[in-house]
């Protein structure tokens, strides 16, 4: 089955532009969408308790419980801050209600493995470069070995490089002092790409170049969590920020994404709690939907890595990593 069923009935919004980042939201009647709680909103209601999936933790996953009683989604590219080190999540989640489960992650602070909590807080959600390399690369290992998991040592790249990016500090390299560090530049382009009434999504393009796109069951969910996508957009619009020179992003390649989106043959997994994933790569897109009741729950999509796939390996002990220091370059 095509992708085009949750794509044709879309409209592009008015194009919102600030600097180097442009944004246009993607609006469309579509699926009417399912009733669920996002995974940030039920962690800060205390219905969603996220921990280490033991004592000794175990890097690749974490444990959830929920006690919602409806379905709880957690989106890939969420930040988990705390325990004993700051974790993303590698694949949209639908959690059912009431449910406790494993759910599949990786390591954004590589220089921590000691308990900051006992659980964790929800924290922003990760720049379209980190997220579409471990897109590309969770798919290549669910086709080798079925498993969800990221090339841990390229996440750790990506890190390094967007501290290097933000000029900042971190002494466990973790990925969110990038982030707060930079805090009032990326407020900023939230102020000037405010949520449109009636938008389920949103296409990002950096300097004239697509970079992202994220699109939701509803308005709700995207209203929801517009704030969060902006600021993560614009982290990666920050190294080109101040250029004089501005490319355009034009409407009309904002639709061939689209189209070549939609008629991509996409390949199914079983999903982690409800719906099937629908992986998908073309020659310069990779992306995936959770599909669960015959809804497009949440649909990502990034250009295709230019330095190829690597499946994931087997994880060192916390000892036989190697360390952030305060030299890092970027890659």
């Amino acid at each position: 089955m095509k992708l085009h069923r949750f794509l044709d009935h879309l409209d592009l919004g008015k194009r919102l532009t600030h600097r180097n980042l442009t944004i246009i939201p993607l609006h469309g009647n579509g699926d009417r969408g399912l009733d669920y709680m996002l995974g940030a909103d039920a962690i800060c209601a205390g219905l969603l308790e996220i921990t280490e999936v033991s004592e000794g933790g175990s890097v690749p996953e974490v444990h959830v419980r929920s006690t919602c009683q409806k379905p709880v989604l957690l989106l890939e590219g969420e930040q988990l801050i705390g325990a004993k080190q700051n974790r993303i999540v590698n694949i949209t989640i639908l959690l059912p209600a009431k449910s406790t489960t494993r759910i599949p992650v990786s390591c954004v602070e590589a220089g921590r493995w000691r308990y900051a909590s006992q659980e964790f807080e929800p924290g922003p959600l990760s720049h379209p470069k980190l997220r579409a390399r471990t897109s590309h690369d969770v798919t290549h290992c669910l086709r080798a070995s079925g498993t969800p998991h990221a090339d841990q040592g390229a996440v750790w790249e990506e890190v390094d490089e967007a501290l290097s990016v933000a000029g900042a500090v971190s002494h466990t390299a973790a990925l969110a002092d990038a982030i707060e560090h930079r805090k009032a530049s990326l407020d900023d382009y939230l102020a000037r790409a405010r949520y449109p009434k009636g938008a389920r999504g949103i296409l990002a393009a950096i300097d004239g170049q697509f970079v992202a796109l994220d699109l939701f069951d509803k308005p709700q969910t995207c209203e929801r969590v517009w704030g969060r996508l902006v600021r993560s957009y614009a982290f990666d619009a920050l190294p080109t920020a101040t250029a004089k020179r501005r490319k355009v992003f034009r409407t009309a390649v904002a639709r061939r994404l689209l189209e070549e989106i939609a008629a991509a043959t996409p390949w199914r997994a079983n999903a982690i709690g409800e719906g099937e994933h629908w992986r998908f790569e073309t020659e310069g897109l990779v992306g995936s939907a959770l599909v669960a009741r015959r809804t497009c729950v949440h649909l990502a999509a990034f250009p295709r890595p230019g330095n190829g796939g690597t499946q994931a390996g087997p994880i060192s002990p916390p000892s036989a990593r190697r360390r952030w220091s305060d030299d890092t370059v970027v890659y």
